[in-house]
């Protein structure tokens, strides 16, 4: 038996659930939200977003594989406006993602005798993030109904979180007139809330060997691949530094054989560097570019792309309003009954971190998805009650 009890949250989980919206397809999210909104009957203005990778920065865009260069996509945000009793609190936005990762389409939602929600076995559940994006709707419109006094209250749902936090890029967070918000998209029951995000660079080296279709006895010769683990054995791996989980790695390692040649003449490494130390991270980028830039061979060409920084990490502890919305989380759970749990992420998969690189103080907090990204994905319907519970006392202490 959960303590609160906002069924609203779990009846909207399920039916949005069942609405197909992988990456690059989330249109029909955006009809679903659209149109549950107004059938609620709210007051609000609704902001679709189309959005085209074409118009991403261009170091992002070189991230891209080409066929995603040509898509586009839909988004929404929804803003509310202060009631008169509420002008003074502070204007605040609740922010999750609607896309999904494959297997998606044609989930089918199961309740389980120990009080969770799984898909039934050949799909992701979705949780990932439409626990949040369930409940975030449901607090709002609990709150709208309640008559309660509410500041302004904007709503934020991305697309393309899954493929990069690419959706977040477009949203014009700094013209939305919000102070701060909340990011609900981490693993955990409801309790958690992300205190520091990695700083990360991605990582892109090009090798090529020229002519070595044309070399005598070039199959025996030293060709791409051989010279792209002497370049890997060369640069630095692994954790760095413990404390502060400060690591590089190498993710991916690709070759292309000239047609009708038994050996590659092209290479591909990509790899990943990330610290909660924004310097340290600097300092390992440095190193992979010095040790880049000596690395000679002959009829050897190296071209790399080391990258801006591809994810802003933030350290909410030494901010004043990062402590201070750190403080108001851990009030509120105290308050619900609710462990409060200060956690990190080197995953760097938050929009948030999008967000606060735009200078909006962003805090996430857990939405009770669990086994995320897998066909054995699930969540508590207590957590969903609870979630919905906790954004309802945001919006009152704004």
């Amino acid at each position: 038996m959960t303590k609160y009890s906002h069924q609203n949250a779990v009846d909207l989980f399920v039916r949005m659930v069942q609405v197909d919206s992988p990456s690059f397809s989330e249109s029909a999210m955006v009809d679903f939200i659209e149109n549950e909104v107004k059938t609620l009957g709210w007051d609000c203005k609704i902001l679709r977003q189309r959005i085209n990778m074409r118009d991403l920065e261009e170091d992002v865009k070189e991230r891209l594989p080409a066929d995603e260069l040509e898509k586009e996509t839909e988004q929404i945000q929804i803003v509310i406006e202060a009631d008169e009793a509420g002008k003074d609190k502070a204007p605040v936005f609740f922010a999750a993602h609607i896309d999904t990762v494959e297997p998606g389409k044609g989930i089918k939602p199961v309740f389980t005798d120990d009080g969770k929600i799984t898909s039934d076995g050949t799909t992701v559940l979705g949780s990932d993030d439409k626990s949040g994006v369930a409940a975030i709707m449901a607090a709002v419109d609990e709150t709208l109904k309640s008559g309660k006094p509410h500041g302004k209250i904007v709503l934020v749902f991305t697309a393309l979180e899954e493929k990069g936090l690419l959706g977040a890029r477009f949203v014009p967070i700094k013209d939305l007139g919000v102070k701060y918000g909340f990011v609900f998209d981490t693993v955990g029951s409801v309790g958690l809330a992300v205190e520091r995000v990695q700083h990360s660079y991605g990582v892109t080296i090009n090798l090529q060997v020229a002519d070595i279709a044309n070399h005598a006895n070039g199959a025996l010769k030293p060709n791409a691949l051989t010279y792209a683990c002497e370049l890997i054995n060369e640069l630095p791996k692994g954790v760095i530094n413990e404390e502060d989980y400060t690591f590089s790695q190498i993710t991916s390692l690709k070759t292309t054989n000239e047609p009708g040649y038994m050996v590659p003449d092209k290479a591909e490494i990509k790899g990943t560097i990330r610290s909660f130390i924004p310097e340290e991270a600097l300092t390992l980028r440095k190193q992979y570019e010095a040790i880049i830039k000596r690395f000679k061979r002959e009829n050897l060409t190296v071209t790399y792309k080391l990258g801006s920084l591809k994810t802003m990490g933030y350290d909410h502890s030494k901010t004043e309003i990062g402590n201070l919305m750190l403080g108001n989380a851990q009030k509120i759970f105290e308050e619900m009954g609710i462990e409060f749990k200060r956690g990190r992420t080197g995953l760097g998969g938050h929009d948030a971190s999008v967000y606060v690189k735009e200078g909006v103080p962003t805090l996430v907090l857990s939405c009770g998805m669990q086994n995320i990204h897998t066909t054995k994905e699930w969540i508590y319907v207590e957590d969903l009650h609870n979630c919905t519970e906790l954004i309802m006392r945001l919006i009152d202490k704004a």
